[in-house]
């Protein structure tokens, strides 16, 4: 996938520390979501190469690799948290999407650098990751020139490490072809390509001419903001599993608190708000963060501890009993699948945005217990997809992350710079504060009972059923 680079002083480590949250940015398959087994950039980078080279402008633009792609792919930031930096040689991971000429999986794959001429899309045998590195790793592109006066860096995050190694917190997902059609209008309609395709080399041709990648940086800031216009776009579902879990009566969904993808971060009830910390995936009993990389994250039952007021958490996906769960269509529960008797449950049944879910006692027409599963539809996906990333192929083709490589080492960006006004959309007030009312507040996520709350009785059940 791509391997870009981010803004960092002229240091010889990794310019961005541990214990601290940042933005990073990738384009990516819609179908996934998170840098787990994928390379991260900055916007003058990302912008840059899907304006100049997904619209197929280029003789290496791939018919088989997703990422150089505007249809069927999102531009997606996403909050990201190094743990801990692998070092020595061979620290950085190049990536692969699903079903390109050399990572034949269904999931995205890495294997350990070598060298330019050995870019892992189109060279074939190279030796994949798969959990022998976890922590993330970063490096300088080979002949790349300063952006705006400051190092270029690439990053490589391994699904094996998600969790340990490195987290991610919250993401703003755009579909990309949506946010192509803004390009083309902010560029003047591209009139002479009307009728042809959307990533015809028209149209890349005409955005190319017409924008500068820092004015094609200030329209992308400008949708990113615009959740309205541009709403986060979700994981379409071409499974059947892929649902958000709602409690019924309400527009409270089950998510991951924060989206903080740490082991042991705590599950929760948040206002249903179209992000992906609140996509899930069911399959063989486990119920998993939705997009993400195998191996996965699942929502487990600590130690398998089947008893009133176990908090439930997140983990790797690891095949334990402490991570079945079933779907009672009848009732409309999430049983515990070694002990049915047991179920998710809302603590008290408060639905304030926080109450950390946990175990409990299954209990017949219990409101705080019922559960739908709302799947999102395929969209539009159908109808723009100009290529088919499940259909393997034996045509070499390099990866993106390897032709921006090129195009950053070739081209001066040494003099591409930002209007001294502007504001990086995640600094912006109004998607700030939106960003900051979906993370929880101080003390929470914690169980959220009345002092001295020793269960439900009868009359509460009766009085609950009478609201819903």
């Amino acid at each position: 996938m791509v391997s870009l680079c981010l803004a960092a002083g002229a240091v010889d480590r990794p310019p961005h520390d541990g214990n601290a949250f940042f933005w990073t940015m990738h384009i990516l398959d819609a179908h996934y979501t998170g840098p787990a087994n994928k390379d991260t950039g900055n916007q003058q980078c990302v912008v840059g190469f899907v304006a100049f080279y997904c619209f197929g402008q280029q003789p290496t633009f791939s018919k088989v690799n997703s990422e150089m792609h505007v249809t069927d792919t999102v531009l997606e930031q996403v909050q990201v948290m190094p743990l801990q930096w692998q070092s020595g040689a061979g620290s950085y991971l190049s990536c692969c999407p699903p079903f390109s000429p050399t990572n034949s999986a269904p999931y995205y794959r890495c294997n350990t650098w070598t060298t330019e001429a050995n870019d892992n899309c189109h060279t074939l045998n190279l030796p994949f990751n798969d959990g022998k590195i976890k922590y993330p790793g970063a490096q300088k592109p080979d002949g790349s020139k300063p952006v705006a006066g400051v190092d270029q860096w690439m990053y490589s995050w391994p699904s094996e490490g998600e969790g340990t190694g490195w987290k991610q917190g919250l993401t703003r997902r755009i579909k990309m072809s949506t946010l192509a059609v803004k390009w083309i209008q902010e560029a003047g309609g591209c009139n002479a390509c009307q009728g042809k395709q959307l990533e015809d080399p028209c149209f890349g041709g005409c955005i190319k001419g017409a924008l500068s990648v820092p004015k094609l940086i200030q329209i992308t800031d400008d949708a990113y903001t615009d959740l309205q216009n541009f709403p986060n776009y979700g994981i379409p579902d071409k499974t059947g599993n892929m649902q958000g879990i709602v409690l019924r009566g309400h527009n409270k969904c089950l998510e991951l608190s924060g989206g903080d993808s740490s082991y042991g971060t705590a599950i929760d009830l948040w206002d249903c708000n179209q992000m992906v910390n609140q996509v899930w995936y069911w399959q063989d009993y486990k119920i998993q963060l939705g997009g993400h990389n195998l191996p996965g994250l699942c929502i487990d039952l600590p130690g398998g501890n089947a008893k009133n007021g176990n908090p439930l958490w997140l983990w790797g996906c690891n095949g334990q009993d402490s991570q079945k769960w079933t779907y009672d269509q009848t009732t409309f529960t999430i049983r515990y699948a070694p002990n049915p008797n047991f179920c998710i449950d809302v603590p008290s049944g408060n639905v304030q945005n926080g109450n950390h879910l946990w175990l409990w006692t299954c209990i017949a027409n219990l409101p705080s217990q019922q559960w739908y599963l709302y799947k999102k539809a395929e969209d539009d996906l159908g109808a723009d997809r100009s290529h088919n990333t499940t259909i393997k192929t034996d045509k070499m083709a390099v990866s993106w992350m390897h032709e921006m490589k090129k195009m950053m080492a070739t081209q001066d960006m040494n003099n591409v710079s930002m209007p001294p006004d502007y504001v990086p959309w995640y600094e912006r007030k109004p998607i700030k504060e939106w960003y900051a009312a979906q993370m929880p507040g101080p003390g929470l996520p914690r169980p959220l009972v009345p002092a001295n709350w020793t269960g439900y009785n009868d009359t509460y059940v009766q009085k609950q059923n009478m609201l819903v």
